[in-house]
């Protein structure tokens, strides 16, 4: 799939607040006078600093030309030493200027005056002064007061004209607040198998390093599906301790455990096949220290009862449970020692210590197969003509990121006939491969059709199977064993679902496949080929049906539009090799952007049309490849 490049940086970094206001300039409240203003918000310093650095401003809104002011501002004198008063950026380079301070017990006087011969000067708007403030020796971040401009004792502020008459100088203060020094703590979770996993929750505590007890932050952060996470935490670490929480007890394992997985359980516990490495910790479900029949029977038993979450069938076990680095590493180089000893937990906690980042693994309890969280993405093959009898089957398949072995299940098209009953018949396609297990569910209507039952062929009849049934929803799945072999070895057709017609006023409804499955005859998990429905099938993740993603797979999606900013954004899924090419054009014909690239088939890919230099105005935008072309309105609001 192809994305966007996401720099990942293991450091520990400093969030600033815009400089402090280096680059900022601040508007008067009104334009009565010039003004002296305090920003809103400054960052402290860190402990390793062991200063502050602030930007304090200046902005005449007023016709007068000033060439000179004096004012006072206070400071907190308990956390800080006597402030230093230097030139800020926008008065550094005036080279005929005169400044000086003069810092008391909590407070500071500083002037400025222009000393050339021009009339016509004017002190610039913006940071006029940095002012640094050395932490004193019972600094306290959390304790720092903030920056004032009205105080005890009193002061007159004032500024000059060229004439030298005297003016007021106003003060503003927009706020002064003192914040601790924020860093980003990156976290990454991996799949036991690789890949990133996505969802798991990171939480973090703080206390000051003499307290005894933690307090939460009572904000959650989630890894994204590269599995990376990155945890903004307002506190110095120089005073405050830090502790991270990860949590996987509420996830789900995304339809990673299906048949296949009890296959294998059951395979490995008479030596006719072998988990390796972390296997033995996703097959040992009941945590017995040992995989055993009882492993396999209740993989087999939680899809045959349809539930997803161990939580009702094993007492405090969940889903998703995670693994420290360290953990892991031990694990896999011991491949033949199946440690039990390490079964991974669902919360996970580490105290940061001067640590830049952490890593973490995680694996589905149930999932032999490696599977893993995350990993696969749903295929849905959408009606073309709703309404229309022969398009009211849909499909949902999985596709396995990790697995390269597909198999594909074909149900045909359905027109029934004049009867009340019909029968929907699914085919397995081996495309190759020898299919020991599968499972496949149909979601309904019941107000249109009810369920009579199933029929089996003659290879799967031999199989151990299940067939569960819910209002709406029927499952069917199984696997061979060897005491009466019975492997998929072409294509063959598997099950027969039976429905009665209860409503003839059906042919908008569908019905829907789901659930599918299917492992090789060594209990490995196949990636699930489209239903060849008429239909176009749409990669959705995990994601439900939608009809954003409708239009990125039948044409192209444009957003945003109205643009007020620098650029548009084309997304768009196409199933074969194909030049694509975008075409933005002035209202008037004028070609203003041409880009072209063959892309790959299966994949979603993402443009950025810049409009960053154009004219504020409407466009038009040609896209197409071999077999979708569209052409869409762009209008340009801003510059």
């Amino acid at each position: 799939m192809k994305k966007l490049l996401i720099a990942f940086f293991s450091t520990l970094s400093l969030s600033i607040f815009a400089q402090n206001g280096a680059n900022e300039v601040l508007v008067s409240p009104n334009s009565n006078s010039p003004y002296f203003l305090v920003d809103t918000v400054f960052t402290l310093g860190t402990g390793q600093d062991d200063t502050t650095t602030i930007y304090l401003h200046y902005h005449n809104p007023t016709a007068q030309v000033i060439q000179g002011f004096q004012v006072r501002f206070f400071y907190d004198n308990t956390n800080f030493d006597a402030p230093q008063v230097k030139w800020g950026p926008t008065t550094t380079s005036i080279t005929t200027k005169y400044g000086s301070y003069y810092t008391s017990s909590n407070w500071v006087n500083a002037t400025a005056v222009y000393t050339g011969p021009s009339s016509t000067f004017d002190w610039p708007d913006g940071a006029v002064f940095k002012v640094v403030l050395p932490h004193s020796s019972s600094y306290d971040p959390s304790t720092v007061d903030s920056l004032k401009i009205v105080g005890t004792p009193s002061y007159t502020n004032l500024a000059t004209t060229s004439a030298g008459i005297d003016v007021t100088l106003g003060t503003y203060s927009y706020n002064g607040q003192f914040i601790q020094p924020s860093f980003e703590y990156p976290i990454r979770t991996w799949n036991v198998g690789g890949l990133g996993a996505d969802s798991v929750e990171v939480t973090y505590s703080y206390k000051k390093k003499a307290s005894p007890s933690y307090t939460s932050s009572n904000l959650s952060f989630y890894t994204d599906t590269t599995g990376l996470v990155s945890v903004s935490v307002p506190y110095d670490t120089n005073y405050y301790d830090v502790k991270f929480t990860l949590n996987s007890s509420n996830m789900d394992d995304d339809g990673a455990i299906n048949v296949t997985d009890a296959y294998k359980i059951l395979g490995h516990t008479i030596y006719a096949d072998t988990l390796q490495s972390y296997g033995f910790q996703q097959g040992d479900v009941n945590l017995s220290n040992s995989i055993t029949v009882s492993d396999g029977f209740l993989v087999f038993n939680r899809i045959a009862t349809s539930q997803t979450s161990w939580a009702n069938m094993v007492s405090g076990e969940n889903n998703v449970k995670i693994l420290t680095d360290t953990e892991y590493q031990s694990i896999v180089s011991n491949p033949q020692s199946f440690q039990t000893s390490i079964d991974g937990d669902y919360i996970k906690e580490i105290q940061i210590n001067g640590l830049d980042s952490s890593v973490y693994h995680v694996f589905v309890l149930g999932d032999a197969t490696n599977t893993g969280v995350n990993n696969q993405m749903l295929q849905i093959a959408m009606k073309v003509n709703p309404g229309q009898p022969s398009d009211w089957v849909l499909d949902q398949g999985v596709l396995y990121k990790t697995i390269e072995d597909t198999v594909e299940f074909r149900v045909p098209k359905i027109t029934p006939a004049l009867t009340n009953e019909f029968e929907v018949p699914v085919s397995i396609y081996t495309h190759g491969n020898k299919i020991g297990a599968a499972q496949i569910g149909l979601e309904f209507d019941t107000t249109l059709f009810e369920f009579l039952g199933v029929q089996t062929s003659e290879i799967v009849g031999q199989w151990n199977s299940f067939i569960s049934v819910e209002k709406g929803r029927v499952l069917w799945g199984g696997h061979e064993n060897n005491m009466a072999p019975a492997i998929i070895e072409s294509n063959l057709d598997v099950v027969t679902f039976r429905f009665k017609i209860i409503d003839e006023n059906w042919a908008q409804s569908n019905i829907r496949v789901v659930s599918k499955g299917a492992g090789s005859e060594k209990a490995e998990d196949l990636n699930i080929k489209p239903t060849p429905t008429d239909g176009t099938i749409l990669y959705m993740g995990k994601t439900g049906v939608d009809p954003i993603y409708d239009e990125m797979v039948q044409g192209f999606l444009v957003h945003p539009n109205p643009v007020d900013w620098g650029y548009t954004i084309v997304d768009f899924y196409t199933w074969e090799d194909t030049p694509f090419t975008a075409m933005l054009f002035g209202i008037d014909g004028t070609l203003h952007r041409i880009q072209s690239e063959n892309v790959k088939g299966e994949e979603f890919y993402t443009y950025y049309i810049s409009m960053e230099d154009l004219p504020v105005g409407v466009y038009i935008l040609k896209l197409s490849t071999n077999s979708k072309e569209k052409f869409v309105r762009v209008i340009k609001r801003q510059n």
